[in-house]
């Protein structure tokens, strides 16, 4: 047997080479800071040595590094993203921080409770503030870039506070976008992706943009979670003379979700606002889901909107109603303008106008429209005002299934021009649910009637009177 022997001298070469190897192909990662009493002549590597703007941080930083922005006012504006990207495994960071970095965290909330959103001050929160200035446009774009992660940052008062174009795999988390206005009624924005896929936004607080306060616009796979939207706030003085439009939007986007959020409105400000929907106009939505979600005090509630609108699906939703509207009618769900096949399952309506309304609004081309084959099933209403289910136009083969419906003064209304159309409602079904002190039944399918809007089936209904009040003792 031949013994082949390895010289100890050797072995401590070969152990040499690769060490310096790996230290020459391993990355080095900066971490740099940002403060109000920073100057960008300095190093950036320490808070005593920290820089001053977000601008210089732009051009200085490279896949991997991190910029903690400590607790302060800044007014750097137009913040465009548009030249650096990090990667997978060593993406850029942006973190801010009150004192010491990671000492912000997300606050928790209950989506079912009322909730008057807390703005924290500069003092304690890193505010890039647009002080809305006309040549204030954009807070931060991130244009074209991917991996960049931005926490717990405040950025208020442009027309548009924080916006991804064509930028994909992101990281927002714990960032408050707030009172976004221009000159024009609703084209203020909060946050917005356009073009942008595979991003996560989490822990986002908008409250008060003008236009629309989260809004996915041709954008796919995106997740957004436990986030609040409000709008109508008492204390507003920009973006609220005619109120926030979309609370939550997603449109012309496929394959998106929406899970554990808020959207309310507090006060009676004029426009009642869209709460959490789906719409398209000229490009499909399809394919998202929405669940566990929370609406409060909206005109319109969960919708899908447009005819291009299809296979998306809602999921242990509620809506209440709420004085906040002062006189405007609310919607639960909403839908409209021949959305089709879409479904709304395990959701709850509670003093709602109407429950359910399917009607064409003309909004998508002008041309008349049918709201066909969507379902809803396993959902719950209560002390409903006006009627559980509204047909204003055209609505075929929509299936109501496994309803538990309790106070409401009539099961279906319809308008009353369209009440000679014979064929504006076919192929409607109720069946399998439990009707309770529903007071009267309306316009539904009877022989002889002309008329088709609602198909009943296997109901168990039932009037049970209210225990008498007693006397004060």
């Amino acid at each position: 047997m031949i013994r082949y022997l390895i010289h100890p001298f050797s072995m401590l070469v070969a152990a040499l080479f690769f060490l310096s190897a790996c230290q020459q192909h391993s990355p080095h990662f900066n971490t740099y800071y940002i403060t109000t009493q920073g100057n960008d002549t300095h190093s950036g590597l320490n808070q005593n040595k920290a820089w001053s703007s977000f601008k210089h941080a732009l051009e200085v930083v490279k896949p991997g590094d991190t910029v903690y922005i400590k607790a302060g006012h800044y007014t750097d504006n137009n913040l465009y993203v548009g030249y650096i990207s990090g990667t997978k495994q060593s993406p850029i960071s942006f973190i801010g921080y009150y004192q010491s970095p990671g000492d912000i965290k997300p606050k928790t909330f209950d989506p079912h409770q009322s909730i008057t959103p807390e703005i924290p001050s500069s003092d304690l929160f890193p505010t890039l503030d647009g002080e809305f200035k006309d040549d204030h446009y954009s807070g931060i774009e991130i244009n074209n870039n991917n991996y960049i992660h931005l926490k717990n940052l405040h950025v208020t008062g442009y027309q548009s506070n924080i916006s991804l174009y064509e930028a994909d795999h992101n990281l927002l988390h714990n960032m408050i976008v707030s009172k976004a206005e221009d000159s024009v009624a609703h084209n203020g924005f909060g946050l917005t992706l356009k073009n942008s896929n595979h991003n996560t936004l989490q822990y986002i607080l908008a409250i008060s943009n003008q236009g629309e306060n989260i809004s996915f616009q041709q954008s796919n796979y995106n997740a957004l979670e436990d986030c609040q939207s409000h709008g109508g706030l008492p204390d507003d003085d920009k973006g609220q003379k005619d109120g926030t439009d979309y609370y939550i939007v997603i449109a012309q986007s496929h394959h998106n979700t929406i899970s554990k959020c808020l959207a309310q409105r507090h006060s009676p400000v004029k426009h009642g606002g869209h709460g959490i929907g789906i719409k398209a106009k000229g490009i499909d939505s399809y394919n998202n889901t929405i669940t566990d979600s929370v609406i409060r005090g909206m005109s319109k509630g969960f919708y899908v909107n447009h005819h291009q609108t299809f296979n998306n699906e809602f999921i242990n939703c509620t809506t209440y109603g709420d004085e906040a509207m002062s006189g405007l009618t609310t919607r639960g769900f909403i839908v409209r303008d021949g959305a089709h096949h879409n479904t709304f399952r395990k959701c709850k309506g509670e003093a709602l106008d109407f429950a359910f309304a399917l009607y064409d609004s003309h909004e998508d081309g002008g041309y008349k429209q049918e709201q066909n084959n969507n379902l809803f099933t396993q959902c719950e209403l209560t002390n409903t005002m006006q009627s559980i289910i509204f047909f204003e136009h055209d609505a075929k083969n929509n299936v109501f299934d496994k309803m538990v419906i309790n106070e409401a003064p009539r099961l279906i209304m319809t308008a009353s021009n369209m009440q000679e159309d014979s064929n504006a409602w076919t192929g409607n079904i109720l069946k399998n649910s439990q009707l309770i002190n529903v007071h009267e039944i309306g316009l539904v399918s009877q022989p002889n009637s002309g008329h088709n809007a609602l198909n009943i089936q296997n109901i168990n209904y039932s009037i049970q009177e209210k225990p008498a009040q007693q006397p004060d003792q």
